[in-house]
């Protein structure tokens, strides 16, 4: 984290990578020099001071721990953090999420186990939300965060009624 300015960082398929909470040593017979403003923190495996991120992609790297959860940012619009395994029902796949011409996310992926009441078996859902062009700013890409994260239930759903009626798929994506 000695780049406060960083945008994208992807680290993910390292299945073997370990990031270990360090903290920095001090110096000076015991004590700290000032502080420069860029300086990095403390904690030099915090990902949570890195403001300026817009893709944190951290799949299957062991992280340390910080009172039971990842010291990762918040995600957010304007931010991912993906921090889960990379395969899905023995499939492996990777990041789509996009940062546009603004340094704004302009794609979100969605990949997740699903499945229906009505099936035996489960599946596996793979979609893509965003806009070619997001305008700049704060909340840029709030609707395609919004529909990624309703997306499954809705069309979990709507596969459950489709049995109901004797629809096909095509249906229920409508």
């Amino acid at each position: 984290n000695l780049n406060k300015n960083l945008k994208y960082l992807n680290l993910s398929g390292n299945k073997r990578l370990q990031i270990y909470r360090v903290e920095k040593r001090q110096t000076y017979y015991g004590h700290t020099p000032a502080k420069h403003p860029n300086a990095p923190s403390s904690n030099m495996s915090s990902f949570a001071e890195l403001t300026q991120l817009r893709v944190l992609g951290l799949m299957d790297v062991t992280l340390p721990t910080v009172r039971g959860t990842a010291d990762t940012p918040e995600e957010n619009e304007d931010r991912r953090v993906r921090t889960s395994a990379s395969t899905i029902m023995k499939m492996s796949y990777g990041i789509a999420d996009a940062l546009g011409k603004n340094d704004t996310l302009n794609l979100l992926d969605l990949v997740q186990e699903i499945r229906p009441a009505s099936y035996q078996n489960n599946g596996a859902l793979f979609a893509m939300f965003g806009r070619s062009a997001p305008h700049r700013g704060a909340g840029a890409n709030r609707l395609a965060k919004y529909l990624r994260d309703r997306f499954v239930g809705n069309f979990v759903s709507e596969l459950d009624t489709m049995e109901k009626h004797a629809d096909d798929v095509s249906d229920a994506l409508r």
